[in-house]
């Protein structure tokens, strides 16, 4: 074909302008931007074809044989005829974000050799990218010379999350004694429903989690920071959604309990190392129960079964999630006079403080019959209720409290609606030789704010899946 003065100064332009968009056939984007040169659409997508035969396809031909997990970092050019020697140079630099390795010679000619030869440790380090280029030289051997080929092999890494998160071992905690009243308030922190629970994608390749980690992590750090006397988790830790007898179950749902169980447990784990020395009160919620529910409607000899040595049913909640180990109190059976937990006789915790329709009334419903401050979950909202009693020429303030929810809010969660009216928190509960202090603390996004802090939680799925194994993004 006859080049044209007018393609070849098409074809300039496009090479100097827009070599991206020739490369990946984009003609789309360059009609517009050349069609002043005075060809037609039909001669100017004929010019670019041309251009892309004449100066491209070989290169993008080069880049698509090249391996698929590496990363080019840009083209290396025909390199003049000399000659080289046998060893590498191997180098190692390292900046505040990661380290760059670098090497140029025969031996090393991918990412395996690289890291070998440069001794770094793996489980420390994560690759980011890498690339691979090559030319060939000439090797002398005595008085002659021979071609080689020679490899030049960088690669980019970045530390690794798992080196400096790691997963707290369930060992047996020391309790210690109640404090004793003095002028400085003894402090609880209130973790709701957390309703760990996973669905699968549609390829059943990945875990998606119902639970919210981002919010999970925020109420972690908090704990950490307050270093609460007590911590109480109000029940509905686990969905268990594969076990509803009351919602319809579908296949992204099945074997999905092992997994909540095990995340369940680490972020348990994770809020015992937070307060080593407070005491730990678990109350049974209505999803806890749905594995008692469903074997009692189905199979109800296997309640029956136990563990040698322990009086709990097999499948007793604290046995699953590990309790023992964690110095972690079990309050329940749900629906039972032992499913609420008292503290010092003055706040009382429990699961189920019953539920209306709109937000506001349910705690309104509550704080009228109440005798004590109480603070329950369920509901999934955020709610603070209070009414002020008269007796014998003194008052007495009486809350009650929803501290929201720490599961995902966007529908996730299996329900009867896809756009639930709820909302994200915790609680902070103070106790004074006069007074009780209910400090509701709401979570967006994954961040909390207390006591002029701000609290941003993480995603710490990686952590999870590198310790069970599992896909659990």
């Amino acid at each position: 074909m006859s080049v044209s003065k007018a393609w070849q100064e098409v074809a300039q332009a496009v090479l100097e302008g827009s070599r991206s968009a020739l490369e990946n056939r984009q003609f789309y984007r360059l009609l517009p931007r050349y069609a002043e040169m005075g060809l037609s659409e039909d001669e100017l997508r004929d010019c670019l074809r041309w251009a892309y035969d004449e100066f491209c396809k070989s290169e993008v031909s080069d880049k698509r044989k090249a391996p698929s997990t590496a990363r080019s970092f840009g083209t290396t050019p025909t390199k003049p005829v000399q000659a080289v020697s046998e060893q590498n140079e191997v180098s190692v630099t390292e900046d505040e974000d990661g380290i760059e390795l670098s090497s140029k010679g025969r031996s090393i000619s991918n990412l395996e050799q690289l890291v070998e030869a440069a001794k770094i440790d793996l489980s420390k380090w994560v690759v980011l990218e890498w690339g691979a280029n090559t030319w060939e030289s000439f090797y002398r051997v005595g008085d002659k010379h021979r071609k080689v080929q020679m490899w030049q092999v960088k690669a980019r890494l970045v530390p690794s999350v798992t080196s400096f998160v790691k997963p707290a071992e369930s060992k047996p905690v020391k309790l210690y004694p109640a404090a004793i009243y003095t002028d400085k308030p003894l402090v609880a922190v209130v973790v709701p429903d957390t309703q760990h629970g996973f669905r699968w994608n549609d390829l059943r390749t990945r875990l998606i989690p119902m639970h919210d980690r981002r919010a999970i992590d925020a109420v972690v750090q908090l704990i950490a920071r307050v270093k609460p006397d007590l911590i109480v988790h109000l029940g509905d830790g686990p969905d268990f959604a594969e076990w509803s007898t009351k919602y319809v179950r579908g296949p992204e749902l099945i074997e999905t309990t092992q997994p909540a169980i095990e995340e369940l447990h680490f972020d348990l784990r994770r809020m015992r190392n937070a307060a080593p020395k407070a005491r730990f009160v678990y109350l049974e919620g209505n999803h806890c129960f749905r594995i008692r529910s469903a074997l009692t409607e189905r199979l109800p000899v296997a309640l029956s079964a136990k563990a040698v040595g322990d009086s709990r049913e097999a499948l007793h909640l604290a046995r699953l999630l590990g309790f023992d180990g964690l110095g972690i109190e079990y309050a329940g059976p749900y629906g039972s006079q032992g499913d609420d937990w008292y503290w010092e006789d003055r706040v009382r915790f429990v699961h189920d403080g019953g539920v209306r329709g709109k937000g506001g009334q349910t705690v309104s419903s509550h704080v009228a019959k109440a005798e004590v401050t109480t603070l329950f979950g369920h509901i999934h909202r955020f709610e603070l209720a209070a009414r002020t009693v008269h007796r014998q020429g003194s008052q007495r303030v009486i809350m009650a409290a929803s501290a929201g929810c720490l599961c995902r809010i966007d529908g996730a969660v299996p329900g009867a609606t896809a756009r639930p009216d709820w909302q994200q928190g915790c609680a902070v509960v103070y106790l004074t030789d006069r007074a009780e202090s209910i400090q509701l603390v709401p979570i967006t996004n994954g961040s909390l704010v207390w006591n002029g802090v701000e609290m941003v939680g993480q995603d710490y799925g990686h952590a999870v899946e590198a310790e069970f194994g599992r896909p659990v993004g």
